[in-house]
């Protein structure tokens, strides 16, 4: 069964580390052995703002070495990020203004994703009508 899970993550990280590699962030990334930090870079390319939950879930990685990546990217100034909430998000570095890692941050909740998707759909519709669709 470990080796179940094993496979399952190097899986998961190969596949976003390819993505990584083709990053601008490869450069930073690259001075590690692990696939972790070129999948951190890819991932977060695909997936601007996720918080760490969400990223060490995805990547099926541990705690300690998802902290562990995810300060090294920020601290060479390939990733940053924002504090939103209870939640800390990672962008890739200046690829987002401050106020478009705000608005992803709010897309990334449902509700509010919700709320837009139903303005979009109905410009004219009113607040009781988007609290029903949500």
């Amino acid at each position: 069964m470990d080796g179940d899970i094993d496979q399952s993550k190097r899986t998961t990280l190969r596949r976003f580390a390819a993505l990584g590699a083709a990053s601008p962030l490869v450069q930073i990334a690259g001075a590690s052995k692990s696939e972790a930090p070129d999948a951190l870079a890819g991932y977060l390319t695909t997936t601007p703002g996720a918080h760490f939950s969400k990223i060490r879930d995805d990547l099926e990685l541990g705690t300690g070495e998802t902290q562990h990546h995810l300060r090294r990217l920020e601290r060479d100034g390939a990733i940053e990020s924002h504090k939103d909430g209870d939640y800390r998000r990672f962008f890739p570095a200046d690829r987002f203004s401050e106020f478009e890692q705000v608005t992803l941050g709010y897309l990334r909740r449902e509700t509010p994703r919700g709320m837009l998707v139903a303005l979009l759909e109905d410009p004219d519709a009113t607040a009781s009508e988007i609290a029903a669709r949500l």
